[in-house]
């Protein structure tokens, strides 16, 4: 098999009828496989033709076309003489078969051991798989325990409202009058001991000074009888005998009359200091419930800030799970909006026919407003035409629906008298509940419960709840207690 060199026909008119002597020795001598001697000869060539001829001849040399023989050459020599003119094509081509091969084994073996228990790949693809479920059961456990903690500071907030709302029920309007009239039956006790104290302290002064006026007297009366003893004594025989009786008797009746005296006194001391112990211990009372008081303020401020720094935590979750999902939207809307601007982009035409049919529209809208206008002119002035026509009716009309608002405004005001009173009614519940609770604490601290039944006596006044003609209960058992109270008082005064 030959080729012709070049892949054209040298014997056609189009390729050259000579061609240089240089070209046809060194395709010969690579023919004959001599590169050596090629590059020998093109230097020795080169020499001839440079220094051998002058320069008028060496021109006239290049200028020669020598008619050159066809030259064929066997297809293994062609191939290897322009071999490197599809060398990167080879090698393109050698890599696809090497990826192809190696796609080809690497199938064949993923076909072979995807059901292999013990295989590397099967063994990853498991961990994995309980590595996702793992990761899967703890975020599952995360929300459920945070779901769990925001119920629970739900349940803690309800309470804590609930407890605010009755403090704020207890320290405003009638409740806090319940409040102060509490606090005003210890001072309303504390100034009747007082008043019991001084008339104890009275009675006690006047008791010593009656005994005084009696020991006086009878020091008196004794001295006078001691004087009458002495002059008839000084006319006895027996003087000496009687005057010594006489004072024996004088000193047994002057420590007599001195142990008592001093009894009186022991007796007003003791009762200075049990009434001193008294008030120490009121003082002691006082300052256990201040103390009581501190104590729970500390444990409310603490319980506030507690809940305080539980919300701040929660809020701090809230805020990280929310930036999550902003970020997470924001990218969704920014890809949305790649998406509306492509499509946008393509659909301008459409758009800008849309603007001009909005145009037309506008237009159009403007017209028929514009006929709307004159026939509402015409509307108005055929309406003014009738209003002075039906202007009587008119009238009429207005006293009818007068008399029906007056008719309906009297059904809504009784139905409101009857919604206020259902809306009172619990409200009125709240109360004396609350006031039964202040009035079980003071029963059980011996505290008196006239100033609290003072206020809801009032509360009652007030809100017309004490039907008429009808005594209140609170200020006889107020009475009865001070009876039962000045018994007691006269017992100890006899004790």
């Amino acid at each position: 098999m030959r080729k012709v060199v070049g892949g054209r026909d040298r014997s056609s008119s189009r390729f050259p009828k000579a061609i240089p002597t240089t070209v046809t020795t060194i395709l010969s001598m690579l023919n004959a496989n001599r590169v050596g001697l090629v590059f020998f000869f093109l230097i020795s060539e080169k020499w001839r033709r440079d220094f051998t001829y002058f320069p008028a001849r060496r021109w006239q040399i290049r200028e020669l076309r020598i008619e050159v023989k066809r030259y064929t050459s066997p297809a293994k020599e062609w191939h290897r003489i322009s071999k490197h003119l599809e060398r990167k094509k080879d090698i393109q081509e050698a890599l696809e078969i090497e990826e192809s091969k190696r796609k080809y084994l690497e199938e064949g073996s993923k076909n072979m051991i995807k059901n292999w228990d013990n295989s590397l790949e099967n063994i990853r693809k498991r961990k994995e798989e309980a590595r996702f479920r793992r990761l899967e059961g703890i975020k599952e456990d995360r929300m459920r325990r945070f779901f769990q903690m925001r119920e629970e500071q739900a349940e803690i907030r309800k309470q804590y409202v609930e407890k605010v709302k009755k403090q704020m029920f207890m320290e405003t309007g009638w409740a806090r009058d319940i409040n102060s009239g509490y606090v005003l039956s210890e001072s309303h006790e504390g100034e009747v001991e007082m008043e019991y104290a001084k008339v104890v302290k009275v009675n006690a002064e006047k008791e010593v000074e009656e005994k005084a006026e009696e020991v006086r007297r009878l020091h008196e009366g004794r001295k006078e009888y001691g004087e009458y003893l002495r002059n008839v004594s000084s006319n006895h025989p027996l003087k000496y005998v009687s005057k010594k009786n006489y004072r024996t008797s004088k000193k047994v009746k002057e420590t007599q009359m001195m142990k008592e005296a001093l009894d009186n006194i022991m007796a007003v001391k003791e009762m200075e200091f049990l009434k001193k112990k008294q008030e120490e211990q009121k003082l002691l009372e006082k300052m256990e419930m201040k103390k009581d008081k501190e104590k729970y303020l500390k444990s409310v401020e603490e319980f506030k800030n507690q809940i305080i720094q539980e919300e701040k935590e929660v809020d701090d979750v809230l805020a990280i799970y929310q930036e999550s999902q902003t970020r997470n939207r924001l990218l969704e809307e920014t890809k949305r909006g790649r998406v509306l601007i492509q499509k946008f982009e393509k659909n301008i035409f459409s758009i800008m026919y849309r603007r001009y049919i909005i145009f037309i529209f506008k237009q159009a809208a403007i017209i028929a407003r514009r006929e709307l206008i004159a026939k509402m002119v015409m509307a108005e002035e055929t309406a003014r035409a009738e209003t002075e026509e039906n202007c009587l009716e008119s009238c009429y009309s207005r006293t009818r629906c007068q008399d029906e608002d007056d008719k309906r405004r009297l059904s809504e005001k009784e139905m409101d008298d009857c919604l206020s009173k259902i809306s009172f009614a619990g409200v009125d519940a709240k109360f004396f509940e609350y006031a039964d609770e202040v009035m079980e604490l003071a029963k059980k601290k011996g505290r008196s419960t006239y100033p609290i039944e003072m206020v809801i006596l009032e509360y009652k006044k007030f809100n017309r709840l004490l039907p008429e003609g009808k005594k209140c209960t609170a200020c006889e058992h107020i009475r009865s207690g001070r009876q039962e109270k000045s018994v007691e008082r006269s017992s100890k005064q006899v004790i």
